[in-house]
């Protein structure tokens, strides 16, 4: 929202150009179906622009910056049953008392509210088991957290949970 155009591959290409690393696009089994020119131009759920033909609707299901690597699936391999997440900030200095509590969590802006049970890790950390799997929990994310329409807090998605 903020890059000129809106066009983040081609602002980091020419003010960050060591992070431009071309990698592998690969299947399920870990077949290297194409090569991609940055993991920063996938997101999570992705489906148009990815530049593979898998004979079905293919999505961004995993990124692996370590590896650079990029992982594509079917859209069942999105669901998630939880997340970490760090950074976490508790609007009343801590988080509720007395173990893991009920909450309400949003992962996406102008997205639905969707219950859960968190529990804080200690630090800055917490874990998130939805109710339900959510599709397309995307680490880099925020995740926030509601009781009765009150924020609790929120943090940073670190990482999704199978």
């Amino acid at each position: 929202c903020f890059v000129p155009g809106a066009d983040h591959g081609a602002f980091l290409e020419e003010h960050a150009p060591d992070l431009v690393r071309g990698g592998d696009v690969v299947d399920p089994a870990g077949r290297v179906l194409a090569r991609h020119g940055g993991t920063f131009r996938f997101t999570v759920g992705q489906r148009r622009g990815l530049g593979v033909s898998t004979g079905r609707p293919a999505y961004v299901v995993d990124i692996d910056r370590g590896k650079n690597r990029v992982l594509v699936g079917p859209e069942e391999l999105l669901d998630r049953r939880g997340l970490v997440a760090d950074r976490m900030h508790w609007i009343a200095g801590a988080p509720p008392a007395n173990g893991p509590f009920e909450s309400e969590v949003r992962i996406r802006y102008r997205g639905e509210d969707v219950p859960a049970a968190v529990q804080a890790l200690g630090g800055d950390r917490a874990r998130v088991e939805f109710r339900t799997p959510q599709r397309a929990v995307a680490p880099g994310q925020s995740a926030v957290f509601y009781r009765n329409g009150e924020v609790l807090g929120g943090g940073r998605i670190v990482e999704a949970l199978r």
